[in-house]
């Protein structure tokens, strides 16, 4: 029995393993190890300077956002109470009023318009060509006549001459003016689109004086065809720029323009073996213009540099009305800028001086500005201003005591001429339709054609 004791006592011990105790397991991998090291590595970025500068502005904006939250929420509370209603049904009722006095208010500016551009044009009939023998004898049809671009202000000339060189008649239309002089109204709605970008009933809120138009005419299929060509294809000029990259890239055969090419427009040239030939047909010149209620009628050519270099800047220091002078100047690359840098700044004025305001977009803009500003001056060229512009509440003024008109443009009295220049291509050949037409375009019978469309002819035409 002891024996058996003993046995069972050490049966355990057999039942052990002889091996040493395990170790404690190890510690799992972390799941998101590569994801924490990358975003302590973005972390780190944030500790540069500029991130910093970045971020805090990005606090500010949040700030600013917020603050908006509450301007929005406190307006609502006003726009809620009955004294911003009578407000609100006030002013829409005035609103009202204004916009019906302003629709026959623009119709009579029409009206004056079309009256005064319409007897001008009407006095060019008394320098009608009549019959072109030596034109039709080149023996041009819409698909041999070379397409014409060029300034604004050559369009009326492009167009008179392929249609009359085409057979067709023309004719000049006077658009009404577009848009408003005063803002647009705003309505504020709870809405953050409508808050950022605003809510207007009048839409287009700024006056534009849609310049003359003028188109060729056909009385039948035929000629309608050869009209439509002419409209759109012939003699459909873009802008002076525009004109002379397209002579550049060969997408147009002449071009009519009134400056020579500017440096980068040479440039461009030459970048693709491209040389130009400029030829004066006829002459225009750089008008300066004000508001029609201004009192003064001329300037000095030393009163204009010094009004455009900021050393004079009230019109009383000119016998004018006590208030400032706003210098109204057109965007690089116009053709009246160019002209403008060319006959009266060529000197360019004090770097820190800034212009009251830059005009941009189109001849017209200084004529829509300067018609409801009587502070302001501006150019632009004599024929746009005389026969394209619509603008009865502008003015020429002279210069040195000289008006710009044909016989101050003829005699070279006036102190700012322009020649208008058909500009071609030097590698042209000679027999070409453009170098035929431009020839044509100096003779005495084309200086005649010229003269119908209302340009001044650089030789007295028989």
């Amino acid at each position: 029995m002891l024996r058996k004791s003993k046995l069972l006592c050490l049966m355990p011990l057999i039942a052990l393993p002889t091996a040493a105790a395990a170790a404690p397991p190890a510690t799992a991998p972390d799941p998101l190890a590569e994801s924490h090291r990358l975003q302590a590595e973005i972390d780190a970025l944030a500790t540069d300077p500029a991130v910093k500068r970045v971020l805090d502005l990005q606090d500010q904006m949040n700030t600013k956002i917020q603050e908006q939250d509450d301007l929005e929420r406190r307006i609502s509370e006003v726009s809620s109470t009955p004294e911003w209603a009578r407000y609100d049904e006030k002013r829409n009722e005035l609103y009202k009023l204004r916009d019906d006095k302003w629709s026959h208010e623009r119709a009579a500016l029409a009206a004056a318009a079309k009256s005064l551009y319409q007897s001008r044009h009407q006095e060019l009939a008394a320098h009608s060509a009549g019959n072109l023998p030596i034109g039709r004898a080149l023996a041009f049809d819409p698909f041999t006549f070379p397409k014409i671009d060029g300034s604004t202000s050559t369009h009326p000339m492009a167009l008179i001459l392929t249609a009359r060189l085409l057979g067709l008649s023309y004719h000049w239309e006077y658009p009404e003016p577009t848009g408003s002089p005063y803002p647009s109204q705003f309505h504020w709605m709870p809405d953050r689109f409508a808050w950022e970008f605003g809510i207007s009933k009048e839409g287009d809120s700024d006056l534009t004086l849609v310049s003359c138009r003028i188109l060729a005419d056909g009385s039948d299929t035929r000629t309608q065809r050869a009209a439509a060509l002419v409209n759109h294809v012939l003699a459909a000029n873009t802008a002076t720029h525009d004109a002379y990259e397209h002579l550049i890239s060969g997408d147009c055969d002449i071009n009519l323009t009134a400056r020579p090419p500017t440096a980068g427009e040479r440039k461009d040239a030459a970048a693709r073996h491209v040389d130009f030939d400029l030829i004066p047909i006829a002459t225009d010149a750089l008008v300066f213009i004000v508001n029609r209620d201004n009192p003064v009628t001329s300037l000095s050519t030393d009163q204009l540099k010094n009004i455009y270099a900021g050393k004079l800047t009230r019109w009383s220091d000119l016998a004018g009305a006590d208030q400032p002078i706003e210098a109204l100047i057109r965007e690089p690359d116009s053709g009246s800028r160019e002209l403008f840098d060319a006959l009266l700044m060529p000197t360019p004025p004090d770097p820190d001086h800034r212009f009251s305001s830059v005009i941009a977009g189109s001849m017209a803009g200084p004529f829509n500005q300067l018609t409801t500003d009587p502070r302001g001056i501006a150019y632009s060229v004599y024929y746009y201003e005389h026969f394209m512009a619509l603008s009865p509440y502008t003015k020429t003024i002279a210069i040195d005591n000289i008006s710009p008109s044909p016989d101050t443009l003829r005699s070279g009295k006036y102190p700012f001429i322009a020649p208008i220049y058909a500009a071609l291509r030097q590698d042209i050949p000679a027999d070409s339709p453009a170098r035929k037409l431009v020839h044509y375009l100096q003779s005495p019978e084309g200086q005649k054609l010229l003269e119908e469309a209302g340009y001044v002819p650089i030789s007295a035409p028989n």
